[in-house]
């Protein structure tokens, strides 16, 4: 079953996103989320799920959804640079 194929496997966004479409054209309504890639095959970092409105970030490298940052009907902020740099500083005076 392409399915079981599609969650057991490591996560490879363009792979990820043809057997979703397959999925998808055999059964249109079943609302199956198709992912979004780069160019380059990376996940985008926001996914969307179409038919239930909701958005979430990820890990571009492996599409892992990024804890709290789901949102319904509208696209999250996935520019996450920032933080990582105020989390990875060391206790410096200013």
């Amino acid at each position: 079953n392409s399915l079981t194929t599609f969650l057991s496997e490591p996560n490879d966004c363009r792979k990820d996103r043809v057997i979703a479409l397959e999925n998808e054209a055999e059964t249109p309504d079943a609302g199956i989320f198709i992912p979004s890639c780069s160019a380059e095959g990376k996940w985008t970092p926001a996914q969307c799920h179409k038919s239930t409105g909701y958005c979430w970030c990820v890990d571009e490298s492996s599409g892992t959804p990024i804890s709290g940052t789901s949102t319904q009907g509208v696209r999250p902020k996935c520019d996450f640079a920032n933080e990582r740099e105020i989390q990875g500083r060391t206790n410096s005076k200013y």
